[in-house]
């Protein structure tokens, strides 16, 4: 007999619930219990004996106990050629090992590494969003307790920049295999949390929010990337230059972002929390304040009517060489640029989670 694991793929987080507020997870249990957990869906194949008694057992990546649990018994049923069962799993960062069991005969086994249950984010934007920095970036977390899905592979991976992007069938922004703001946003977040945090970018550079409204590839492309995930906390939107090139108002702008976030709401069948960053210099490209300031007055709008709430103010990071590069070094964040801005995020993220 032969097994095969479709899902849950290595590197994947799974949004962990049932934690009513971030501060009661400072006391948890040794085992995690008190951090929330998630229902993780199990997809494989199988070939041989049908009949056989399906075990799975974890363990948690780098605990002190390194010991796994015992085997636990799951039903599952065949789907046609695929097996389907399911297990809650506290939040963490695991070891994950199947097996099929006739009696006391081992008839298959393999094993899943690593498998998370923690935060997830879904990002979206234009190119300050994605691979558009200067600098390329990498997780520094021990574990690799930061990852980021992988549409073109269909797998997931940890998150060192650049950054697997969701639209790619779309093209690509000038410089897009350049870094990003997140690495050092959830480097910072993970170590606070203690959990891991899993990413689906859907940014793409120079895009209005006309760009992204529905009947738009890229509405199409954001409630596709939301159902990959499954469950997921915030969306991260780090957008508004492409706004104030436009001449775009305030009012149109507070209508069009309620427009996209209702709609795709309704496709993914629930509500996810919008961080809205306040994100409208692009000082190499235009000197606009008046342009920039419809756009910020809009993101206060928008952070006054729920789901919408407050991203960072990514605009305070100014000064061409230091926080934004030369225009030969594409005019975005430079690497102390990115950073900051990674951190503005994590503190934005942080302070919502708190809530």
């Amino acid at each position: 007999m032969t097994v095969e694991i479709l899902e849950p793929k290595p590197f994947r987080v799974y949004q962990r619930r049932g934690v009513e507020r971030l501060t009661d997870t400072w006391e948890h249990a040794p085992d995690g219990s008190r951090m929330g957990e998630a229902i993780i869906g199990i997809t494989g194949r199988c070939s041989g004996y049908r009949e056989a008694t399906l075990e799975i057992r974890f363990s948690a990546k780098g605990s002190d106990a390194q010991s796994a649990t015992e085997w636990l018994t799951c039903g599952w049923k065949l789907e046609g050629e695929l097996f389907k069962s399911e297990i809650t799993l506290s939040a963490g960062w695991y070891d994950l090992e199947f097996r099929f069991r006739s009696d006391e005969q081992i008839l298959a086994e393999c094993v899943v590494s690593p498998v998370g249950v923690g935060e997830v984010f879904l990002i979206a934007g234009q190119s300050y969003a994605e691979n558009c920095n200067e600098a390329q970036l990498s997780v520094s977390d021990s574990l690799g307790r930061v990852t980021a899905y992988d549409r073109e592979n269909d797998c997931w991976q940890v998150a060192h920049d650049p950054q697997p992007l969701f639209w790619q069938t779309l093209g690509s922004s000038p410089n897009s295999c350049c870094g990003t703001i997140w690495p050092p946003a959830m480097d910072a977040l993970v170590s606070v949390i203690q959990v891991p945090v899993g990413m689906v970018n859907t940014a793409l550079g120079g895009t209005s929010t006309n760009a992204w409204l529905p009947g738009q590839p890229l509405f199409r492309h954001l409630v596709d990337a939301g159902r990959v995930v499954g469950d997921f906390r915030f969306v991260l939107w780090q957008q508004g230059e492409s706004d104030v090139m436009e001449k775009t108002d305030t009012n149109t702008y507070v209508e069009r972002l309620t427009v996209i976030q209702k709609e795709a709401s309704k496709e993914w069948g629930f509500e996810p929390t919008w961080l809205l960053a306040k994100s409208t210099m692009h000082p190499l490209v235009y000197v606009d304040s008046e342009g920039e300031r419809h756009i910020r007055n809009a993101v206060d709008k928008l952070c006054e009517l729920p789901p919408f709430s407050r991203g960072p103010d990514t605009d305070l990071l100014a000064g061409i060489g230091v926080n934004r590069a030369s225009l030969q070094a594409n005019g975005h964040f430079t690497k102390d640029g990115q950073i900051r801005a990674g951190l503005l995020w994590f503190s934005a993220i942080w302070e919502n989670l708190l809530r």
